[in-house]
């Protein structure tokens, strides 16, 4: 499913360093130098235990960038790819940060249609992720989550926070008024943003440029894709109804 030509198995490894640990963990021979790991001081926690440090978000620049392929649907009943901003925004920077764009589509706001083309993209081994556009308001025609969210094998609530608590700061609680929203499905990241072309450059600059990047640190995205598909792969355990 990834960019490369290469098996999965030549991507699981692309540095001596790679393994699928839990968030956070980080082996020795990971661990930034000083200088590149950033530290904030969290303060007395109430607790008595006085001021703490903790990690933020960081690039290890000892890690080789992993370019995956992503597919792009503007949900839109009057959109052309002509003069579809926001599906073009997602394109130019996805591209822009050493992605391949897998593909990209313009469908009406109908919920069979949308979910026929995540559907295709869920069961196509050459998508990884699929971000949307559009059709996550309130309006009647505003299908896109009603449409998508019934695919998600498991729905990706942390999304949502963060995409409001970036949408907030800019324009205040009209972000209520948005229903971005995010899930797995078919081993497949999905995410779906609001059809403006700002709500795309919030969505991909401030969340998901960095968690669909190997080299953020402490955690990301991609370095637990080998893994997305084991339920599906792993035999029931011995005594197991379920």
């Amino acid at each position: 499913m990834l960019a490369s030509s290469a098996s999965l198995e030549g991507w699981r490894a692309p540095g001596p360093s790679f393994e699928v640990r839990p968030c956070g963990a980080l082996a020795p021979q990971e661990r930034a130098p000083p200088e590149r790991t950033q530290m904030r001081s969290s303060g007395d926690d109430g607790g008595g235990r006085g001021n703490r440090s903790e990690v933020v978000a960081s690039i290890d620049e000892a890690k080789q960038f992993i370019p995956l392929n992503i597919a792009v649907l503007t949900v839109s009943d009057t959109r052309a790819l002509a003069d579809d901003k926001s599906g073009q925004t997602l394109a130019d920077r996805l591209t822009g940060a050493g992605h391949h764009l897998a593909a990209r589509e313009i469908v009406t706001d109908d919920v069979e249609a949308i979910r026929a083309v995540i559907r295709r993209w869920i069961a196509d081994s050459g998508v990884d992720v699929v971000i949307t556009t559009g059709g996550t308001g309130f309006t009647g025609r505003d299908v896109t989550p009603e449409a998508i969210e019934p695919l998600f094998e498991k729905r990706m609530d942390g999304f949502s926070i963060a995409f409001h608590m970036l949408s907030h700061a800019k324009i205040g609680t009209s972000t209520i008024q948005s229903r971005a929203t995010a899930g797995v499905a078919g081993a497949t990241y999905i995410f779906c943003l609001p059809g403006s072309p700002g709500a795309c450059r919030d969505g991909w600059d401030g969340i998901l440029a960095a968690q669909l990047d190997y080299r953020t640190r402490p955690c990301n995205f991609v370095e637990i894709m080998p893994r997305l598909d084991e339920h599906l792969r792993r035999p029931k355990a011995q005594g197991a109804t379920a």
